[in-house]
């Protein structure tokens, strides 16, 4: 059995950001130079909850909000 993923279309994807208010970072480093930070500060000036994940960091601050060790 051979599972494939397929990602969602660019119309399905645009309508889930458009109805999203907040959005969980997997891996979010304090290290500015790298993409999920970069990615992260742009949806945080677009108005958007941002949700740092990262076990290393647990308990720290990301662009002023609490970072969190796992998803639950």
């Amino acid at each position: 059995m051979t599972y494939t993923f397929q990602n969602p279309s660019e119309e399905v994807i645009d309508s889930y950001l458009k109805s999203a208010k907040t959005i969980a970072i997997v891996g979010l480093s304090h290290r500015r130079e790298t993409a999920a930070y970069q990615v992260a500060h742009f949806l945080k000036t677009a108005g958007y909850r941002i949700v740092p994940v990262n076990p290393k960091l647990e308990g720290q601050e990301i662009l002023g909000e609490h970072v969190y060790g796992q998803l639950k």
